[in-house]
């Protein structure tokens, strides 16, 4: 991947928001949550640069703060993970983008219950299943379809 993006310059604005975006979810799946910011941030600039429409910009300038809420709610900074998420479903509603809804709202439903609020939780999760139905997004397993951005992590089982 470093290799791709000393080639870079052979691209335009949006080819290189991708590319920053793959080099930040590498680093947040090994953890190196300081490299990832860097890239995010390379990545929204980018996306700035680029001189999109508003639904495009959206589109490339949402993995931003995406990522920067997953990177936070692994370092347990769920207030912050909370108000990117509810950015996330905002830009996302503005362009009916079903599927990043339901993403932001089971996100936004692993943090209540990791704040104790179950009640919070179970509204959420019906409200996703509801945008899921309405727009006909497959309520699949993780193992039956690939996503193009990570889900939260599998909620904890048991006593707590």
């Amino acid at each position: 991947m470093q290799r791709a993006w000393v080639l870079r310059d052979h691209t335009d604005s949006s080819v290189q928001a991708d590319l920053a975006e793959s080099m930040a979810r590498l680093q947040i799946r090994q953890k190196d949550y300081k490299d990832a910011r860097h890239w995010l941030t390379i990545e929204g600039k980018l996306a700035i640069e680029a001189n999109l429409d508003e639904r495009q910009h959206i589109r490339y300038f949402f993995p931003v703060l995406y990522h920067r809420a997953e990177i936070f709610y692994s370092e347990g900074e769920y207030f912050l993970t909370k108000k990117l998420f509810q950015d996330v479903m905002k830009s996302a509603e503005k362009i009916n983008w079903h599927r990043v809804i339901n993403s932001a709202q089971n996100w936004l439903a692993d943090i209540t219950i990791e704040q104790g609020d179950r009640d919070e939780a179970q509204k959420l999760l019906i409200q996703g299943l509801t945008v899921a139905e309405s727009s006909n997004i497959a309520v699949l397993g993780p193992s039956e379809v690939q996503e193009p951005h990570p889900q939260p992590p599998p909620r904890k089982r048991g006593g707590g």
